[in-house]
């Protein structure tokens, strides 16, 4: 299904997030590994909760292309564009896949998705931000609301069961569920009703004429360097790449010791043992505490947060004080060392005999 008619994918510039994390899956793989270049962001594999992640951001983008509106006395675009806006807003297409998985529990995840996917469905067309929901079934999507589907003026319906089939389109209009045929579907512009059925064939797509296709839309992203770079990809049980951060990213770390109960993990979720760690950062003074029941975890999250600040932060700006009460000796003692003698940054080694002398030098945060 999808909110409009237009194709936010071929408009100059245009960006889009591709989230197939909902469900466990590979289809959107091709999109992550071949760097498509229009696209902003590619889930791979999520959960509930990124997905709700991901619709606040662009609730917040939408917001905020909603002020620039005002400001230009606009009501789409092309009025913006005409009223002197030159800040360019590219079309943006949100494609989620299994989206009904927002809505198969009644909990907070499932009463957010619904107000910010509503939201987004209506006023975002104006705003040049589009909507395109795919799903295997509707069954089990309880707390999704009929409004919202029937925000969605374009409704495509390969064969399903009768449930379904009034869902996707409306009530007297049970068309999909009498298709027969492997890829033969219903194409409906008119939100669903009767008259607008046109039934089509799917074309088959080899998965390697789609790479084929792929590479030459990279290719040609290519010809314009730095314009393109290409996707930010989640996928939540692959390992971290930290050198993917920046081109300037400082020498490999050591990897941290591997203790007796839980090898070390790169893994940008790491599976808990006993409780999972808990963060808690504060946005505007800019601090993060790290607390968990694992050594080991709690080293590895500490190296990722400092390689990733020596990574973004100049050398010549930027300096670390670094307390390390651990004793000398112990693995993780020598980890850390080598992790410190990596960063290229200024840094400051406190033990707990200086402190104090330490602290009422820095700044106040």
């Amino acid at each position: 299904m999808s909110s409009s008619p237009a194709s936010p994918c071929g408009a100059a510039g245009a960006g889009g997030i591709l989230s197939r994390g909902l469900q466990k899956g590979v289809e959107f793989k091709c999109y992550a590994s071949r760097l498509l270049p229009h696209a902003r962001v590619v889930a791979i594999e999520s959960d509930r909760a990124f997905g709700l992640s991901v619709l606040q951001r662009v609730d917040e983008e939408l917001r905020r292309r909603g002020d620039l509106f005002r400001q230009h006395a606009a009501q789409d675009l092309a009025g913006y564009y005409r009223g002197g806006g030159v800040e360019p807003l590219p079309r943006s297409l949100l494609l989620i896949d299994e989206f009904q998985e927002f809505f198969v529990e009644e909990d907070r995840i499932s009463q957010g998705a619904a107000v910010l996917l509503d939201r987004i469905i209506r006023q975002g067309r104006a705003f040049g931000i589009h909507v395109l929901l795919g799903s295997q079934t509707l069954g089990g999507a309880y707390t999704l609301a009929r409004a919202t589907i029937g925000q969605m003026v374009i409704r495509i319906a390969l064969q399903c069961n009768e449930a379904d089939a009034y869902l996707i389109m409306d009530q007297d209009n049970p068309a999909p569920r009498l298709l027969s045929r492997p890829g033969e579907g219903i194409y409906n512009d008119t939100a669903g009703s009767i008259e607008g059925n046109s039934p089509f064939q799917c074309v088959w797509l080899d998965d390697q004429v789609r790479d084929r296709h792929l590479a030459q839309v990279r290719a040609h992203a290519d010809l314009t360097p730095g314009r393109y770079p290409g996707p930010i990809i989640f996928e939540g049980s692959a390992p971290a790449d930290l050198g993917k951060t920046s081109s300037c990213a400082p020498p490999s770390p050591p990897r941290p010791p591997p203790s007796r109960t839980n090898p070390a993990s790169g893994s940008a979720r790491p599976t808990p043992s006993k409780a999972p760690p808990k963060s808690s950062s504060n946005a505007e003074r800019n601090n993060l505490l790290i607390i968990s029941q694992s050594d080991e975890r709690t080293l590895t999250l500490l190296a990722v947060a400092l390689v990733t600040l020596a990574v973004q932060y100049p050398r010549r700006r930027t300096r670390f004080i670094v307390l390390d009460s651990t004793p000398p000796g112990v693995p993780q003692h020598e980890f850390f060392q080598q992790l410190l003698a990596a960063v290229p940054h200024e840094v400051i080694q406190v033990n707990n005999a200086t402190l104090a002398e330490v602290m009422p030098a820095l700044p106040p945060t």
